[in-house]
């Protein structure tokens, strides 16, 4: 191998002023652009010899020139990464105003034990708001009395902080395993109602609601509306379920590395139904079913017990968790292993106990879960997701431009939330979908839209009579607004090199309030031409990039350089400090007691 430029210019005929290259990867635009501006590409992937490098991987050599251009900066892999990501945003606090849970569904690394615990619990909570949920959506349908008012006191305990517990120690924000085991069955038997009427913090917390709502007289009128008898004796249950589960096994994988293969890989993953394990049943799909077979919620003239609290209660809920309307009422989460990419290894879960035993089968390094958006927009009943480029040219200052086209991904088959085993339904990789029998007979060609047919569908479906541009006014500020927001988060924690960039695509989803949701960041995304959308786009983005990398740094007046399809979306008017070594500091905090 040679090492020397001298040697290497002289070995194949080279001047000084011609550039060398190296490109590793399926980048045939990039290469073509690079030799039309008189650059040489070095045949050796591996070699040191290059004024610029384009690789998939971060495998650049650490005694870098100065002059060198490569595609990676080191530490990367803090926001490339599913569980780097979902760490960092937590440090946005300090960088920006904006709240994480308004754009980043809530995730959790399972691997990591406090993690845990914290999904837990959420998983709990967000158990007994959806029966809370469903109540109010049919009480037609309506669960045990007694799940309900566990229920009801759980949603209350969620509104509650750590300042209400500095003022009542003996307050529990947990929910305790005596509620869990209470809420987590979908019907509960005559022998387990009669013990739960029996414990004393029950019947204080049925009194407390009765007092509140008059719900005491409200259920005795309930119970003669359905029953001959009042169903205080534990043989009356109200609870309807219909259908049995389904479950597939789960298949076994090899273990993953800890970080994230890149995207641009070519796809290895099982044939097979990989997504999900067990079809939507039992009360939560019968409360549906029977509502859209012509159940109309409430019905006039009948009593409803804690009606009234219920609703007050979900309203503070919607007014204090911004993701309210995208955590639904099915309590749906996505499993994910922290190493792998395209979609691989993925899996849907309603069940906390199927959740862990999957873990424990597949012994993946480590596992990240996050809130699955349960209302999406569907477009043509499908789901999509939008892939968005960004490149950051300087983390300090942080410089970041976003490429003026995106493109939306379809999955193949119509979006039906009760079967989340069915992957071509809830996944949207090209490299995953493509293996769908559905795939061709979509009417939408090649399950894609160019940004163009995705504006034109938003202006004509929620434009109105102004026609309003829906993406460019509400959709694309989101994106860029939640895309520095994801970069602020780690801009000292990146290792920052002048003439390194990082080309990142962006995965976004819409729910059905418009309201954009950050999923992933991918490093080296994909870059294929595997329909015609994105074989026109791959061709605009990779002829763009030399324009920012190489001829704006160098530009006199950058208003006027000509950078493509690049906008500069966001440059920082301050370099960021990064803390020292902190070893030898002393971080106690010392005090003594106030004396009178």
């Amino acid at each position: 191998m040679i090492t020397d430029f001298s040697v290497f210019r002289k070995k194949y005929d080279l001047t000084p002023d011609i550039k060398i290259f190296i490109v590793v990867g399926g980048y045939g635009t990039l290469r073509k652009a690079l030799k039309e501006r008189g650059w040489f590409e070095n045949p050796d992937k591996h070699s040191p010899v290059f004024d610029l490098k384009f690789a998939i991987r971060n495998d650049n050599p650490v005694d870098l020139k100065d002059f060198q251009i490569t595609n990676h900066f080191q530490k990367n892999n803090v926001i490339t990464t599913k569980v780097g990501l979902s760490y960092s945003l937590k440090s946005l606090i300090w960088w920006n105003t904006v709240d994480v849970n308004t754009f980043f569904p809530r995730c959790y690394d399972l691997t990591d034990g406090n993690e845990l615990e914290d999904f837990k619990q959420e998983y709990r909570f967000q158990r007994a708001e959806s029966i809370v949920k469903l109540y109010v959506m049919n009480p037609e349908n309506m669960p045990n009395i007694e799940r309900l008012i566990v229920a009801i006191c759980l949603a209350e305990k969620r509104l509650k902080d750590i300042d209400d517990q500095l003022d009542d120690p003996m307050l529990e924000l947990n929910v305790t395993e005596k509620e869990w085991d209470i809420i987590k069955e979908d019907k509960l038997t005559a022998e387990k109602v009669a013990e739960i009427n029996e414990m004393k913090w029950y019947q204080k917390a049925k009194a407390r609601l009765d007092n509140k709502d008059g719900g005491g007289a409200m259920l005795a009128e309930y119970e003669q509306q359905y029953y001959e008898e009042p169903i205080d004796t534990p043989a009356k249950q109200i609870t309807k379920v219909a259908t049995q589960k389904k479950g597939a096994s789960a298949k076994q994988q090899q273990p993953v590395v800890q970080d994230d293969e890149d995207e641009d890989e070519e796809y290895g993953g099982e044939e097979g139904d990989e997504y999900g394990d067990e079809d939507y049943g039992e009360e939560e799909t019968a409360t549906v079913d029977n509502r859209k077979a012509g159940a109309k919620g409430p019905i006039e003239g009948k009593v409803y017990p804690y009606m009234a609290i219920c609703e007050q209660l979900l309203d503070k809920l919607k007014s204090k968790d911004p993701q309210y309307d995208i955590n639904g009422f099915r309590n749906t989460w996505i499993l994910k292993p922290g190493g792998k990419s395209r979609g691989r290894g993925i899996k849907c879960f309603r069940s906390y106990e199927k959740m862990m035993a999957h873990m424990r089968k597949v012994h993946a390094r480590q596992w990240v879960v996050q809130k699955y958006i349960e209302n999406p927009l569907l477009i043509l009943k499908k789901k999509f997701d939008i892939r968005q480029w960004v490149l950051v040219t300087d983390w300090n200052p942080l410089t970041i431009w976003v490429y003026n086209e995106c493109y939306v991904r379809f999955s193949p088959k119509d979006y039906d939330p009760k079967k989340i085993s069915d992957r071509y339904m809830h996944l949207t990789n090209n490299a995953i979908v493509s293996k769908c029998e559905a795939f061709h007979e979509s009417e939408i060609e090649g399950n894609m839209w160019s940004c163009d047919e995705f504006s034109e569908y938003l202006q004509t479906t929620f434009g109105g009579k102004q026609g309003k541009d829906i993406f460019q006014e509400v959709i694309w500020p989101q994106m860029s607004k939640y895309v520095v927001c994801s970069l602020e988060s780690v801009q000292d924690m990146v290792e920052a090199r002048k003439n390194s960039f990082e080309f990142l695509g962006y995965d976004f989803m819409v729910d059905e309030q418009l309201k954009v949701w950050l999923i992933e960041v991918n490093s080296s995304p994909s870059m294929d031409h595997s329909t015609h959308v994105t074989e026109r786009l791959v061709k605009m983005v990779l002829s763009d990039l030399p324009k920012v990398i190489l001829d704006y740094p160098r530009a006199r007046k950058k208003a006027q350089c000509d950078t493509g399809g690049f906008v500069l979306c966001h440059k920082n008017k301050i370099m960021v400090e990064k803390p020292g070594n902190a070893n030898r500091l002393n971080l106690a905090l010392e005090g003594k007691k106030i004396t009178k």
